[in-house]
């Protein structure tokens, strides 16, 4: 196989990931009043660049390293190819895509459709890591809320709504920056089957990805997917965004230092509930939060037996 296909298939995927994650960054930033698309669009950049440089070999092994040992060619693409197509069918859909746990099924599709051995108790980890990922964003975020509250409760209408342009402008910096690298970290973590790459390598690669995944962001962030959950799903406050933003990061933090993919998606819309629900904020979108949901468990699924249908074909 040749060793560039991978690498160019990452760089589509990366591509996609972009652009249905603008959506999740720029939309609740544009929905919360407080930033501009351009605004958004200029932190979310850098702060993409700051993840993967830093942090993104963190999760060069999520998949390989862990699920299945070690990942054979035939697995690389499939999982690749699959995600590639999952994720932008549902972004052509504004559907917000769990794009960890597509990449996560897939691979695990494509390594058990090959026979390849498979560590169920890791898998197993990763799942229940999942679903304890919203909640626990969920209790980030009424924690981080009380505690913006009690920061402003003695504050000016002007240096309140400093405090909130400076707080959704810093936080949108570190949300883009954990957020690309634990995502796309594993995608450039799955995109090679040998020994690992030197660290400058390592490095230039992942920059080079997350200057894609910036691209995308800056062509589709005004439209489409953007505004799918910061506008349809509820209304947040400046405030609200800046806790749901905080708890989301925490857990994602964590998730990264454990070498777990996890979808900003899960964490993201489970600290805006909570930031609703601190405020009793009854303006959901009762129907677009059931499909979003559903779609954490439907979607790896989907990839799971996509990609076992597709791996014995090649």
């Amino acid at each position: 196989m040749d060793e560039r296909l991978p690498l160019l298939l990452a760089g589509v995927l990366t591509f996609v990931f972009g652009w249905n994650n603008s959506g999740l960054l720029i939309g609740n930033e544009r929905g919360s009043g407080t930033l501009s698309a351009l605004e958004s669009t200029i932190l979310c950049s850098i702060g993409m660049l700051l993840g993967v440089a830093v942090e993104g070999r963190e999760m060069t092994k999520s998949l390989g390293g862990i699920i299945a040992v070690p990942p054979t060619g035939s697995v690389v693409l499939v999982t690749l190819v699959v995600s590639i197509a999952l994720t932008f069918g549902l972004t052509l859909g504004r559907i917000p895509v769990t794009f960890s746990a597509t990449m996560v099924g897939a691979f695990a599709g494509a390594a058990f459709a090959s026979s390849a051995p498979l560590r169920v108790g890791d898998l197993a980890t990763i799942i229940a890591f999942w679903m304890i990922a919203p909640l626990a964003a969920m209790a980030a975020t009424f924690l981080s809320y009380r505690v913006i509250e009690r920061a402003t409760q003695n504050l000016s209408l002007v240096s309140v709504d400093a405090f909130n342009r400076a707080g959704v402008g810093l936080v949108s910096v570190a949300l883009a920056y954990v957020l690309a690298a634990n995502n796309i970290g594993t995608i450039y973590g799955t995109s090679f089957t040998g020994s690992p790459p030197s660290s400058a390598d390592a490095v230039l690669t992942l920059l080079a990805l997350a200057a894609v995944a910036v691209v995308a962001m800056a062509i589709f962030g005004r439209g489409s997917v953007a505004g799918t959950v910061g506008d349809r799903l509820l209304s947040l406050s400046p405030q609200g965004v800046l806790a749901a933003f905080s708890g989301t990061i925490i857990v994602m933090l964590a998730a990264t230092q454990l070498a777990i993919p996890v979808s900003v998606t899960q964490c993201l819309v489970g600290g805006m509930f909570g930031a609703a629900f601190t405020k009793k904020i009854a303006i959901i979108n009762r129907r677009l939060s059931l499909e979003v949901v559903a779609s954490w468990v439907v979607i790896p699924l989907a990839a799971f037996f996509l990609a076992a249908v597709v791996t014995p074909l090649l």
